[in-house]
Order: structure tokens, then C-alpha cells, then sequence
């Protein structure tokens, strides 16, 4: 099985990298990977929710979305699967971006964007379009950049979804 699934996410990446490459997303996706980092723009989101009384149980769930996230995605998963970056193996072209250290699978950057995003769509459904925009171009971000295999992507978005729900279902019952 694991021939056949890197078969597949190999021929999809090198697809999308054949039908994408231009230089004005190699000047971009640097820049749209980076607001994934650390969950940053996610953090910055929450905690300008968390502040505004009205909105601070959504602020207070979309952190607690990224810290389970991370424990299942980092903590767990990564270290569980340790599967190798295709930047690492494949010499397509040169890195636009320093090569992270940890593991591919699952995108973290994609499971903690869609954890937060999932978050926000169900509590303030009018900002649901411009952060799944955010969170898909995050996740596109680290296919383009060759960070990801498809199947990362797809799996953090499962695991960031599944996250938020247990997080929305727990913390919406108390």
C-alpha cells in the first residue's frame, strides 16, 4: 500500500508543480507558508477574537482547536508515520524556503489552519469564505513549495477538522 499511495501523491505533486511554477507564486507562496508557521496568523486571530467580549469563547475554542491539533499532528502523528519531505527527496528545483526539520505527514500547517478556520466558519459565519481561503492557500502554499505530499494536505485537513469539531461539540456542551 504505501507503494501505491507514493506513487499517487508523486504523480499528483509533480502535476500540480508542472501546472503551477510561475515566478510571481514563487514570490507569494514563501510569504502565504509563512503565515502558517507556528500557527501564527492563526494565533494572532484568535487572540484578536479572545479580546473582543463578544467573540471570546470563539477566541478561547480556536486556541484550544490549535493546541489539540498540535498534540495529535506534531506530537502524535508525525513522529508515529516519519515520513520524509518530498522536498528532501526530490531535486526538482532549488528550495524557495529553508527545509523544515520535521516530518510530512501530516501537514501541520494545514490541520492547524483548518482547525481554526473550521472553528470560526461554525461560530461567525461571516467570516467563513476569508479564512477557508486562508487555510486553503496556506495548505496549496505547501504543496507548491514541495514541503507536502497530497496526502498531507489531505490528512491535515481531516485531522484539523476533526480537532475543532471535538473541540466545538466539548466546549459548546459546557
Amino acid at each position: 500500500m504505501d507503494g501505491l499511495l507514493e506513487k499517487i501523491d508523486n504523480r499528483f505533486l509533480l502535476r500540480i508543480y508542472n501546472k503551477t511554477q510561475n515566478n510571481f507564486l514563487d514570490k507569494t507562496m514563501p510569504y502565504i507558508t509563512k503565515l502558517g508557521d507556528y500557527g501564527f496568523v492563526w494565533i494572532i486571530l484568535s487572540g484578536i477574537l479572545f479580546l473582543d467580549s463578544e467573540y471570546r469563547d470563539t477566541g478561547i475554542m480556536c486556541i484550544l482547536a490549535l493546541i489539540l491539533t498540535s498534540i495529535v499532528g506534531e506530537g502524535f502523528l508525525k513522529h508515529l508515520v516519519q515520513r520524509e519531505r518530498p522536498c528532501n527527496k526530490m531535486s526538482i528545483k532549488e528550495n524557495l524556503i529553508s527545509e523544515p526539520i520535521t516530518y510530512s505527514f501530516p501537514s501541520g500547517h494545514t490541520a492547524s489552519s483548518f482547525s481554526v478556520a473550521w472553528v470560526i466558519s461554525n461560530q461567525i459565519t461571516a467570516l467563513s469564505v476569508p479564512v477557508l481561503i486562508i487555510a486553503s492557500l496556506i495548505a496549496f502554499s505547501r504543496l507548491y513549495l514541495l514541503l507536502h505530499y497530497p496526502s498531507d494536505i489531505i490528512m491535515g485537513v481531516i485531522l484539523g477538522l476533526l480537532c475543532s469539531d471535538v473541540i466545538l461539540k466539548f466546549y459548546l456542551v459546557f
